[in-house]
């Protein structure tokens, strides 16, 4: 049982980049070495995963109900007046309006024509904050490393991406780091820095594998690389994780 523990306390401070990288080193290799301790990581990953998720939701919960009993702040509304300057933003909106209505029919249209559906947006999700969960603190408290996930959770990306270089650059790459990085980059659109961060991650990591083919699958797909996203998803389903239905479901709908 002691060891059990020690063991986890050292699982925990690799998923959360805490670990020297002599410790490190010797953490990945037992990792593919030993099949058990492997399992041992993923069943921590999971649990850890799990526990941060469900008080995240408790918290935000117990906010919504706190905002909720607050009184409703009272505004003073003023005479409605409509005049010339008004008018012609009220012409402007309108026209602005009109374009993106033609846009967004223009691309139903074409994708109708083509009769794919857009399956990257159907099964798109960022991945969540399991690393430091977003807690209601003034940003000057947080460290450097707490800020960046917050701003990654916040979706503020141009920020979060900032703050993780600079992790990176200063604290050596850690899987937790590299694979929120490429998260970031999906997020902004960015799938060629996305694509090569995760292939990195694919060379490197065995704890983010199957999240890393699975978020690696949705940018060649959204790439146009049906062949590289196929394959990537294939190799989710050759065994029994939390991704592998997910996997299936979009292989044979992008097969057909």
């Amino acid at each position: 049982m002691k060891n059990e523990t020690i063991h986890i306390e050292l699982i925990e401070k690799y998923l959360e980049g805490r670990i020297s990288k002599k410790d490190k080193k010797n953490f990945e290799d037992r990792l593919c070495s030993d099949s058990a301790f492997k399992s041992l990581v993923e069943d921590v990953r999971g649990l850890i995963e799990g526990i941060r998720y469900a008080a995240h939701n408790d918290l935000l919960n117990e906010l919504k109900k706190t905002e909720k009993s607050l009184s409703p702040v009272q505004t003073l509304h003023k005479p409605k007046t409509v005049g010339f300057r008004r008018f012609k933003y009220a012409v402007a909106v309108a026209a602005t309006i009109v374009l993106l209505l033609g846009s967004i029919f223009t691309i139903i249209i074409s994708r109708s024509q083509t009769g794919k559906e857009d399956y990257f947006m159907k099964y798109y999700t960022p991945y969540p904050n399991i690393i430091h969960p977003v807690q209601r603190a003034e940003e000057e408290q947080m460290t450097k490393e707490e800020l960046a996930y917050y701003y990654y959770e916040s979706e503020q990306y141009n920020k979060a991406l900032e703050l993780f270089l600079e992790l990176q650059e200063e604290t050596g790459d850690s899987e937790s780091t590299r694979f929120y990085l490429a998260n970031i980059y999906m997020a902004m659109g960015n799938y060629d820095d996305a694509i090569e961060n995760f292939t990195i991650l694919l060379n490197d990591s065995v704890l983010f594998e199957n999240q890393t083919r699975w978020y690696l699958g949705l940018c060649y797909l959204e790439d146009g690389n049906l062949k590289a996203a196929e394959e990537q998803l294939e190799r989710i389903t050759e065994t029994e994780n939390s991704y592998k239905d997910k996997a299936e479901e979009l292989l044979s709908k992008i097969k057909k």
